[in-house]
């Protein structure tokens, strides 16, 4: 069966299913995503994480806080390449790369990151996000 992603079977995904695995053994996709947002909202009223949002390791921990109490795997790389439609995700092998090229720009270009503006605020990364796009689905 292809998920939801065109992968085969999705190691996030619960067998014979497009929902991801979760701590609840929620098996409706509008269900999940609703546990996720109202979960997830509440986990980030709680974080406090002081600028500067400087690497990969702390994206992650910023990603446990907010998801773990659904998924058990929320601060790891994932493992899987997938595409939803036509849209390709960056490729497993090209995450840990990229991510750390975009936060040397970062750093290179002062961007603002963390204390509330988030890197993503930095036009030149998500230039450089691009740039590698087509070329890495491969």
């Amino acid at each position: 069966m292809v998920d939801r992603y065109g992968v085969g079977h999705d190691l996030y995904c619960s067998r014979g299913s497009t929902v991801l695995r979760n701590r609840f053994d929620l098996t409706e996709a509008k269900i999940l995503e609703q546990a996720e947002h109202d979960l997830s909202e509440v986990a980030a009223e709680a974080i406090y994480f002081p600028p500067p949002l400087d690497d990969r390791r702390y994206l992650q921990a910023f990603h446990y806080k907010l998801f773990a109490d659904l998924y058990d795997w929320a601060d790891e790389l994932r493992t899987v390449d997938i595409f939803e439609d036509q849209t390709h995700f960056r490729v497993t092998h090209r995450i840990e790369p990229m991510a750390n090229k975009l936060f040397k720009v970062l750093a290179d270009a002062n961007c603002p990151s963390g204390a509330g503006t988030g890197a993503i605020d930095c036009g030149e990364c998500g230039a450089v996000w691009r740039s590698e796009r087509d070329s890495s689905v491969s």
